[in-house]
């Protein structure tokens, strides 16, 4: 039986929850096929989210909370938007977005999927802090980040690696009380 979890709404996306119960209940009861359909991922993609699920997706201070953007028309996995990193006993998560098809970028979705997450950690998670990282060259990310109302708070030097490339990461925050919901 599939663990319970919950959709949530706007005005053109249905954003169906996540959790590490859930991820676990499709990594051992799904077949290939079936994994790349519910998370629109191509071989690649399950490649990487087979091995992030055996290695361990959740550690004793860190867990997370995201979800998949669904096309209301059409019901299709767009995307994701979530808390990729939470840490519960700090009131603190970090916001992340994906749009995994180009037709669907540059019209908005993910600012409306992470205006939506945004309010649901604040009202329904109690995070006090909510943060996000983005290449300081990625000015569509920045767009959003601040469009949200985060605060940037400072480069990151060599933050992360990617395809052997030490990378930066501009650092952006936002506390409860500047919350604008």
């Amino acid at each position: 039986m599939e663990p319970q979890t919950i959709t949530l709404e706007t005005e053109r996306l249905l954003l169906k929850e996540m959790t590490p119960e859930l991820y676990q209940h499709i990594f051992t009861h799904y077949d290939d096929e079936a994994i790349k359909s519910v998370f629109d991922f191509d071989d690649k993609g399950l490649a990487v989210a087979k091995e992030r699920f055996t290695k361990g997706m959740t550690y004793y201070h860190i867990t997370f909370k995201y979800f998949l953007v669904k096309d209301k028309d059409t019901s299709k996995t767009i995307g994701t938007c979530g808390f990729y990193r939470w840490y519960p006993e700090h009131d603190r998560a970090e916001i992340g977005y994906n749009l995994s098809n180009e037709s669907y970028r540059r019209k908005g979705l993910a600012t409306e999927a992470a205006t939506r997450i945004l309010r649901y950690g604040f009202e329904n998670m109690n995070v006090y802090r909510v943060e996000a990282f983005a290449s300081p060259t990625n000015t569509a990310s920045i767009k959003i980040l601040e469009g949200l109302g985060m605060k940037y708070e400072g480069l990151m030097r060599g933050h992360y690696l990617t395809r052997g490339v030490y990378e930066d990461s501009a650092c952006y925050g936002l506390l409860r009380e500047e919350y604008d919901g």
